[in-house]
This record gives structure tokens, sequence and C-alpha cells, in this order.
């Protein structure tokens, strides 16, 4: 579905590969969902996402992997069962272990696509990165989930974060770019 977030209606049977079986499953979402439906080529290879705050500048707070827990596979999806269960299906690795050159290249491409798509205050970048390095954007999610189950969340934990400064630094974006708080270099040199 084009207007969703948290992977809902996107499962395990979502890789179609024939016309017969992506007019069904285009079918099913429409009419589940009742709004538009997505259809992108599958990319093969590691998935990452990463989280943007701020607005003048946006700053990356963190890039994550996500890895299935039965090892790198080609085929994974980061399903909307996979998300529920994510504690027995996944492994996150925030930084990413991809080379330093592929991050910094993801990294740029967020705050680009960030900028372009107007997100304000807060945003999540999804990724593809094939065999060849080649990195694909997805998705992009301007109002993350911030539940503890939630990416934001759990790749700010892992970049060493509590959970009351990612929502103070959400907020005070917000605060800033309506002026009702002095802007960022007057009280802070980092996020």
């Amino acid at each position: 579905p084009a207007f969703e977030g948290s992977s809902k209606g996107v499962h395990g049977d979502s890789r179609v590969y024939t016309w017969d079986d992506l007019h069904q499953r285009a079918k099913h979402l429409l009419q589940v969902y009742k709004q538009p439906a997505l259809v992108e080529e599958f990319i093969p290879g590691a998935e990452v996402t990463v989280g943007v705050i701020g607005n003048d500048p946006p700053r990356v707070v963190g890039v994550m992997q996500v890895v299935p827990q039965q090892g790198l596979d080609d085929t994974f999806m980061y399903t909307l069962e996979v998300k529920r269960n994510w504690r027995q299906m996944v492994f996150y690795h925030c930084p990413p272990q991809l080379p330093a050159a592929c991050v910094q290249e993801i990294e740029n491409a967020a705050i680009t696509l960030f900028r372009a798509l107007g997100c304000r205050d807060v945003a999540r970048l999804d990724f593809r990165i094939d065999g060849n390095g080649c990195v694909y954007f997805l998705e992009a999610n301007p109002l993350p989930g911030l539940g503890d189950y939630s990416d934001l969340p759990i790749m700010t934990a892992l970049a060493g974060w509590d959970y009351s400064r990612l929502l103070e630094t959400i907020l005070n974006s917000a605060l800033e770019r309506y002026g009702l708080l002095l802007p960022r270099h007057a009280y802070s040199t980092s996020l």
C-alpha cells in the first residue's frame, strides 16, 4: 500500500514471479487497504534503514543493517511478520557491516532524499544494497514508528541514545522549524 507504514501489506507472499500472481496480489492489496499500491522490482541484497533528524541541516542519526538470524540471504524480505517478531528473526547492526564508502553513499542519499521529498523534523529511509554494492532507495517513512519495536528507536539505542533524547531531538527540530526554539547551534554542538 502507498500510504501505510511498518510494512503493512508486505508479507512473505508479496514477492511474486508471474503476471497472474502480480495481478492477484495487487487486487488483494487494493481491496484490503482501499488505496493505491506500489509495485517495485525486488532487489536481492542487504537491507538498510537510515534515521534522519533535523531540518537546517538534517542529520543522519544512524544507519542500521537488518540481517536475518539464519544468516545473510539475498531473498530476505523485512516483512510485517519479521518486524513483529524481530527478536527471534533478525539482528540489527548499527553501524552496518558494509564498506565505509557504501555507508557514506547511503548517508548522502538519505540526506538528499530527505530534502527532495520535503521531509521535516524526522524520517526513516530504507535502502537495499545488491551484490555489486549498488545502492537502491526503496521508500521514505516521514512519520516513522516510535514504539520500542520500531526501527528508529532501535537504531538510536544502538547508537547510544536513550529514548528521551530521541523524542527531545525530534520535538526540538519541530519547535525550531516553527521559530519556537533557538537554533541548534545556540545551545548544542551536536545532536
